[in-house]
Order: C-alpha cells, then sequence, then structure tokens
C-alpha cells in the first residue's frame, strides 16, 4: 500500500456520531475515536446486515474498479438503525482483524478516512435503514 508494507485487504465502514462532534483533525486515529478528549465518536445504533444482523460489527467496504481516478463500493454498505440519533458522516477502518468490531480501538488498527456526509446531517430512527456509498478519489 504505502511504504512498501503489505496492503490492507479488507476494510469497514463506521459512522461519525453528532452527538459530541466538535470537529474531524488530521490528527485522529484508530485508537482515539470514542475515547475522552477526541473531537467525535462512533454512532453505534446498528446491526450490520451483511454479517448476520450483528449488532457488535462494522459493515465491510466492498471496493469496485477503479474509474476515473476514484474507487466506489459497487454495491450500497446497509447500516440497519436500531434507536434515534444523528449521524454526521463516515469512517473507514482497518489494519487489524478486530477493526470489524464496532468497540475495538486497539493499537495497530488504521483510521483511513474520515468524511462528513455532504448532503447535511442525517437523522435516523429505530427500523430505519440507512444505505451508503463510499468514494475514494485520486
Amino acid at each position: 500500500m504505502f511504504h512498501g508494507v503489505s496492503a490492507i485487504t479488507t476494510w469497514y465502514l463506521g459512522m461519525i456520531n453528532n452527538a459530541g462532534y466538535t470537529a474531524l483533525a488530521a490528527g485522529d486515529t484508530y485508537v482515539n475515536i470514542t475515547q475522552a478528549g477526541d473531537q467525535w465518536g462512533e454512532f453505534t445504533a446498528y446491526t450490520d446486515a451483511a454479517n448476520g444482523a450483528s449488532a457488535s460489527t462494522r459493515p465491510t467496504w466492498t471496493e469496485g474498479a477503479a474509474s476515473g481516478q476514484a474507487i466506489t463500493n459497487g454495491s450500497p454498505v446497509v447500516f440497519d438503525i436500531t434507536d434515534t440519533g444523528t449521524v454526521k458522516g463516515l469512517f473507514l477502518v482497518g489494519g487489524i482483524a478486530n477493526a470489524q468490531n464496532k468497540s475495538n480501538h486497539e493499537a495497530g488498527g488504521v483510521l483511513w478516512a474520515t468524511a462528513l456526509f455532504g448532503t447535511g446531517d442525517v437523522a435516523v430512527n429505530a427500523a430505519d435503514q440507512l444505505k451508503v456509498t463510499y468514494t475514494v478519489s485520486a
């Protein structure tokens, strides 16, 4: 991937919670997600539709083919919402097997990117389904 290290082959999408949000920062790291003093936290009130409706896992982001200097997931990532809240954006993590687990923030995990929704915050309610596509551009 970079600096001659092995490529991370599996990436997971998480959602940025509007509650407690103040800013995204270039210095944000995987270990700091939802930790005291961080400027944003993870919205976890959902189940992972593609993983047996698991309440503890983040869904996998499966990239499509590169086109026009961008890569987008081929089909939407589905979050089945389980409680009321507001989602501010998304983040992409990987690098360790436990990166799939919402509760995991251990050393070795990689926070690749954070992004706010271009259309603004998204209010969600229990039983809503949020379907997202995520594009990496170069």
